[in-house]
């Protein structure tokens, strides 16, 4: 694996370790949902490799899974807004502000 595909997949896995961290229960009640170990959901989220299936049973409980693959907030990408930048109302602060799909 290049290092460009190591850097997405670190990216993925970041986004998706913080949208189920937003979930509430955690990777805990994550991997609950899923019938998966805990441990998997780590695995992901260190390697941004998890299986679509997956991310759409996530979808499900609340996670953006348009966000988690590209970095834009599915509403965001709904309006043809993007939250890439560096302002303070960008992707570090506004990446949370989203509404879930699930809503």
């Amino acid at each position: 694996m290049n290092s460009s595909s190591t850097e997405m997949g670190s990216a993925i896995g970041a986004r998706l370790a913080e949208e189920v961290k937003a979930l509430g229960g955690g990777a805990s009640g994550a991997a609950e949902h899923l019938g998966r170990a805990k441990n998997t959901l780590y695995n992901w989220f260190d390697k941004g490799n998890i299986p679509v299936n997956e991310l759409h049973m996530l979808q499900a409980l609340g996670v953006d899974a348009v966000y988690v693959l590209s970095g834009v907030c599915a509403r965001a990408a709904e309006d043809g807004r993007s939250y890439s930048g560096t302002d303070t109302n960008s992707a570090s602060s506004a990446a949370r502000a989203h509404t879930p799909l699930s809503t």
